[in-house]
């Protein structure tokens, strides 16, 4: 069990929670409606938990609720991973100074795609701010 939790651990550092929870649901073929329908959550919400702008903390039995959606088991693997996640996005949720760089910028300070804008991209904003 020490092997696996480490397994988990180290793909849990690798990814966030949205990115798994939409992996996951994409393989699975599950809409984002059909998600929030088996969950009972509102689209709104769990949107902003798939992107990383909501932490889960606050929904009790999010555990319970995603893996039974996503059919995935207590002490799988992926259940580990999820747990990992879901502490990582708790902890993130709580300082966001651990947040990524692009998540933390004002949205007008990213790129359409939501990542971190180029060296150029803030030379041209500070250009702008300077001439007006």
């Amino acid at each position: 069990m020490e092997r696996c939790y480490n397994d988990c651990t180290m793909v849990a550092i690798r990814k966030s929670l949205g990115e798994f929870l939409t992996r996951k649901r994409m393989e699975q073929g599950i809409s984002l409606h059909e998600m929030c329908t088996r969950t009972n959550f509102d689209s709104t919400w769990y949107t902003k938990v798939e992107l990383d702008e909501k932490c889960p903390v606050s929904e009790k039995n999010f555990i319970k609720l995603v893996s039974g959606a996503l059919s995935i088991s207590e002490g799988s693997k992926d259940y580990a991973i999820l747990e990992s996640l879901i502490i990582k996005s708790e902890k993130t949720a709580t300082n966001p100074k651990e947040r990524p760089i692009e998540k933390r910028l004002p949205a007008f300070f990213r790129n359409p795609k939501g990542g971190k804008p180029t060296k150029e991209d803030l030379i041209g904003i500070l250009d702008l701010i300077e001439d007006s």
